[in-house]
């Protein structure tokens, strides 16, 4: 895959400029616009905690070498001095909140987290300008309260440290239908197909196929998430019959696709 499809932006050190303390508010949200391309965002750091959550399109979060999708409905708490990067596909938007360390942090390890029915609503709330300290005060313990780890969520992608096999793990999470296979990616990295799979194995701990199964099923998740059916779905991320993508999401989550999505799970 060429890096040329991409812009790099680094973001984050703004941040400092604009922390929620400066206008003495523990919790601040920022909304980023849908860009017209793709962007690879450069590793970074806050120094406060954030949640990114509110995506409208594919939007990836790596963390020590785990790539996590932010999926419909629910976000990724990063602590404040982590390094994090990612990826925001072309057209997507999403929204940061910041929170100010301290205590009543909702966790204080990275997570994939699930907001409760009134975040979004009390986000808005909290962007007013005309709040008593008091009154902002309660409405961002309420807030904080909302946030929780959520249960039962697909499973972290480990990924590898070399960089062309950072290329093609990254190259499947943003095209998870894409039919390619190892002999295929091999080619296009310069390597063997046995170099690659026994290279893909000892950096992430997963077979080639492994992998690829667990970011079709977290691409799956996304798009149920947004109102496709399962076979819908099961075509759009790679698998030709629907009881092939059912199968390999209950081996991978430990349930159907039809009861993770009446279960209202991320």
């Amino acid at each position: 895959m060429s890096r040329s499809r991409y812009r790099c932006l680094t973001i984050g050190v703004h941040v400092k400029a604009e922390r929620p303390d400066r206008s003495g508010h523990r919790v601040w949200t920022r909304r980023v616009a849908p860009l017209p391309g793709p962007v690879r965002v450069r590793e970074h750091q806050h120094p406060c905690h954030e949640l990114i959550w509110d995506t409208t399109g594919p939007r990836t979060v790596e963390i020590d070498r785990e790539m996590w999708v932010v999926p419909v409905g629910a976000g990724i708490w990063i602590p404040a001095g982590t390094p994090h990067r990612g990826v925001i596909s072309g057209s997507t938007g999403y929204r940061c909140t910041f929170v100010e360390p301290g205590p009543s942090v909702p966790l204080q390890e990275h997570a994939l987290v699930r907001l409760g029915p009134a975040w979004t609503g009390l986000t808005e709330h909290l962007a007013r300008t005309d709040l008593t300290p008091q009154a902002r005060r309660r409405a961002e313990e309420v807030a904080l309260d909302s946030v929780e780890p959520a249960p039962g969520g697909p499973p972290d992608l480990p990924m590898p440290a070399d960089p062309r096999l950072c290329e093609v793990a990254r190259g499947i999470v943003e095209t998870p239908g894409d039919a390619h296979g190892a002999e295929q990616w091999s080619r296009r990295i310069g390597w063997s197909s046995r170099t690659l799979l026994r290279r893909f194995r000892a950096e992430t701990g997963l077979t080639f196929v492994q992998w690829r199964t667990h970011a079709r099923v977290r691409a799956g998740v996304r798009i149920l998430a947004g109102g496709a059916n399962v076979t819908e779905t099961a075509h759009a991320v790679g698998y030709r019959t629907t009881s092939a993508f059912v199968r390999a999401f209950r081996e991978t989550t430990g349930r159907t696709p039809g009861r993770f999505t009446a279960a209202g799970r991320p």
